[in-house]
Parts: C-alpha cells; sequence; structure tokens
C-alpha cells in the first residue's frame, strides 16, 4: 500500500482527517516581519516523494560508474559529456552543458510539486533500471550471454583479499561513502514535508533498506562477475569504465550498456536539480537566521526561494563551464575536493547536534517524548555514538590515504585535493564564531520552542487511525515503489 492511497484511505472514512493539515500548505503566508507578511516553503512533499528524492541521489554516476574506477573527476553537468562519448563524440562539450544546465533550470523554474514529482520519476527510473541490472548479473553469473560462462567465484578465490592493503581499505571507505552520499538532503525535505511525523520515520527506513538492497548486491555482483586488476576499470573520461559495462561486454550482451547510459544521463540531470534544491534552501535557511542577506530567505507564491535559486544558478553556470578548458577542470577539481571531506563532517555535526538536542530536552524537562506519537530513536544514544565514531575513522582514513596515496608518492597537492575540505571547516566555523561573536549555548538554555511544528489535531487523527490497523497491514505499507 502506498502513502498516498494510505492517505485516500483514511480521508474517506474519517472526516476529521484532511490530505493537507499542516498550517504551512500551499499558499501560505507567514509570520509578519518588519511590517510584512514572510511566505514560507510549501509543505507539498510526502513521504515517496522524500524516500525516493534521497534514494534517486544515492543511486547515481557513483554505483554505475564510480564503483569500478578510483576517482570521478567532474561534475554531472561534464559527466553527460562523458557518457555521450559511448555514442559519439560530434557534441561539442559546452553545448552538452548548455542543454543540461536548461533542464536543470527549468525544473525549477516549476512550483516545488513540479520538483518533487520529477524526482520521483526519474528515481524509479533509476531503481527500476537497477534491478533490471541485478536480475542480469544473476543471469551472467549462470553463464548467460553469447560469450559467457558459469561463474564460480573465481575471483574471490583466486586473487588476493586486499591487493593494497590497508591503503585499500581507507580507499574503499572513502570511496563507498562518496558513492552512498546525499541521505542528508532528508533533513531538508523536512521543511517541505507534509506530513513530517508520518513521512519522515518512513521515508528513513526505506531509504536505508534499499540503498542497502542495491549497494550491497550491486557490490557482490561486481566482486564475482569483474577482475579488480582489469584495465578497462582504471578508463577515465569513458563510461566504458562501468563495471556493469564491462560485465555485460564480457559476456557479449548488447542492449543493456545503452539502456544503462540513458538512465544514468536522466539520473544526472535529477542529481543536478536535487544538487540546486539543497543550496538554495540551505541559504534561504541561512537568510532567515541572519547569516546571509535577508533577500536571500524571499520565498515566492509557488514556493521558491527565488533569489536563492538565482545565486545557485549563478553558481552553477559557473561551476559547469569551467570544465569545458583544462585549466577549468584543475580548478574545478579543487573547488569539489572541498566536498569529499565536509560530507564527514557533516555527520559529525549531525551527530553531536544530535546528542546536545536530547541533553537538552533532558535537563529542560521538555514533554517532547511525552506528546502523542513522538519519534524517538530506540537505540539511543548508541546510534550518536556510532556515527560519530565511524564518520572519524573515515575521515581518518581519508587523510591517511590522502597523505600516503596508493601507487604513488606524497605531496602537499595529493594531500589537499583530497582533504582540503577540513581547514576550510574549520575556518568558517571559527569565522563564523568571531563575525557574529555566538557563545556556547548549554543545553540547558538551548532554545528547543523555535520552530516547533506541534501536531495538529487532523495529524494525531491520522496517525491513530493508522497505529489502529493490524501490525501486518502497517508493515506492508511500507512495501512501496
Amino acid at each position: 500500500m502506498s502513502d498516498t492511497a494510505a492517505d485516500e484511505k483514511k480521508v474517506s472514512t474519517s472526516p476529521q482527517i484532511h490530505e493537507d493539515s499542516s498550517s504551512y500548505a500551499e499558499g501560505h503566508v507567514g509570520d509578519v516581519e518588519g511590517g510584512k507578511s514572510v511566505r514560507e516553503l510549501h509543505r507539498t512533499f510526502t513521504s515517496r516523494h522524500i524516500q525516493m528524492i534521497c534514494l534517486g541521489g544515492c543511486i547515481g554516476s557513483g554505483i554505475f560508474i564510480s564503483t569500478g574506477k578510483p576517482y570521478l573527476l567532474s561534475a554531472e553537468g561534464a559527466i553527460v559529456r562523458v557518457i555521450l562519448t559511448y555514442w559519439t563524440t560530434a557534441i561539442p562539450t559546452a553545448a552538452c552543458m548548455t542543454v543540461y544546465l536548461v533542464l536543470v533550470f527549468g525544473i525549477h523554474a516549476m512550483p516545488n510539486r513540479w520538483f518533487a514529482e520529477f524526482e520521483f520519476a526519474t528515481a524509479a527510473a533509476k531503481v527500476t533500471a537497477m534491478i533490471i541490472i541485478l536480475f542480469a548479473c544473476i543471469a551472467m553469473l549462470g553463464g548467460a550471454g553469447p560469450t559467457g560462462s558459469t561463474n564460480h567465484g573465481a575471483n574471490y578465490k583466486e586473487l588476493p583479499v586486499f591487493p593494497n592493503g590497508f591503503k585499500g581499505v581507507c580507499q574503499t571507505f572513502t570511496l563507498a561513502a562518496w558513492a552512498t552520499g546525499g541521505q542528508e538532503i532528508m533533513g531538508i525535505t523536512a521543511g517541505e514535508a507534509r506530513r513530517p511525523r508520518w513521512d519522515m520515520p518512513r521515508a528513513c527506513t526505506n531509504l536505508f533498506v534499499r540503498i542497502i538492497f542495491f549497494y550491497e548486491l550491486s557490490t557482490i555482483f561486481i566482486g564475482l562477475l569483474v577482475r579488480y586488476d582489469d584495465e578497462r576499470l582504471l578508463a577515465t573520461g569513458t563510461v566504458a569504465a562501468s563495471p556493469f559495462v564491462i560485465s555485460m561486454a564480457n559476456a557479449g550482451i548488447k542492449g543493456l550498456p545503452d539502456l544503462l547510459n540513458v538512465v544514468i544521463i536522466i539520473g544526472l540531470v535529477a542529481i543536478g536539480a536535487e544538487a540546486m534544491y539543497i543550496a538554495s534552501r540551505a541559504m534561504q535557511a541561512m537568510s532567515r537566521m541572519g547569516m546571509l542577506p535577508s533577500v536571500l530567505g524571499r520565498v515566492d507564491k509557488k514556493g521558491r526561494p527565488y533569489y536563492s535559486l538565482l545565486v545557485t544558478g549563478v553558481f552553477a553556470t559557473v561551476m559547469t563551464y569551467i570544465n569545458v578548458s583544462n585549466t577549468g577542470a584543475i580548478i574545478f577539481t579543487w573547488f569539489s575536493s572541498i566536498a569529499s571531506t565536509v560530507y564527514f563532517m557533516a555527520w559529525m555535526t549531525i551527530s553531536l547536534s544530535n546528542w546536545q538536542m536530547h541533553r537538552a530536552i533532558k535537563l529542560q524537562n521538555d514533554p517532547a517524548w511525552k506528546l502523542p506519537h513522538a519519534f524517538k530513536l530506540r537505540a539511543y544514544p548508541l546510534t550518536s555514538v556510532y556515527l560519530f565514531i565511524f564518520s572519524f575513522l573515515v575521515l581518518f582514513a581519508t587523510g591517511y590515504v590522502s597523505l600516503f596515496p596508493i601507487g604513488a608518492e606524497p605531496s602537499a597537492e595529493a594531500f589537499f585535493q583530497t582533504f582540503l575540505g577540513v581547514p576550510i571547516f574549520i575556518v568558517a566555523y571559527l569565522g563564523y564564531k568571531v563575525v557574529f561573536r555566538t557563545k556556547f549555548v548549554h543545553p540547558k538554555n538551548a532554545d528547543l520552542k523555535t520552530g516547533r511544528r506541534p501536531l495538529t489535531d487532523d495529524d494525531i487523527a491520522f496517525l491513530d487511525a493508522y497505529y489502529a490497523q493490524p501490525m501486518y497491514k502497517r508493515i506492508l505499507s511500507y512495501v512501496r515503489f
């Protein structure tokens, strides 16, 4: 049963439950600041939108291409050109990037609902493609294809387990985290979720299960079908580096590589739109907090932070076209290196914030966990401790491999191209403390009221109706596309 279907069923059986009970529904005008009404972001996302937006961001070039090559050296706009070289090299790079940017900007020219539906459709296409590819891998293990042969696990039996030793393990953690990264967008979409208490826990659970399913299975199949020392895995500037394409080529299967490339191109547009969504919403939130000019916090009637989108679009255009020249690509590599380690820093910050929030609730005797249908992590505090320690260890592994790269001599350039984000993160944090002169807030004095969205009577009635169902129906409601 889908969340949407469940919504419709409960709406039809209870007059108290409405499809959109949020006080921040479509067209909402928020508080008054400086004598002017302030529009809020529209709460139009359902759990199916949120989980597919996040899943679509995780299933992209990271799993289709980079599971088999050391580094991905360009952004989504530049990768489109790389994918098209599988068919032709006649299309200019700038033309590919222009079409790509027009598509991404066009998506955000529409209301938020259109963006959500586009992300859902493209994520569904990628999920379908992954399922087809996984079944193809199973067939190839059994010897399918004109030149296929039965696989008995020779790659695992004959090849060394850790060919690059501890450095190889560190590099694997880094690349795996990069390929599966992006789930933090779920926290941003919560601000536009129609029913946050209903939508967010379901989206989190489904996303976790699906990422484990797709990535674990694909990694196992790749390890069985493609040797780690296959020279084609090291191909740069070509989609031939994809282990899926290599395995299909080994089996003589035609057609599926073309399907894979089409799905990647569609997915890249979706990921670009998603990246623009994240950046614009972050800027809008920072503006409301006084960290950026107030103009960036303005929202139009369609629920879009239009000035933040405009600024994001300008930066996206510059950073995309900079890849046209070789010098520009080098500059872009340095810019993108900032994000490679900030990802781990962000999750360490999230774990600390979660820890401090729980402390604040406890010290202030706040009734957050006693409210109807309150959601609380069952394994807390182990979850926050695990997240912080593991993120720190992976960050350390990244620094170690950057300092002592595999098959190369240590160099300052190689180190900072990977680890530049850490000093920038520290400088940005200290700079913020100096400029805004903020103090460390003890959890006992933390503000737990501002921005809190209490459940409405309709929300409570909706959740009461859901939890009144038998357990098997609630479990089946998670089984959806």
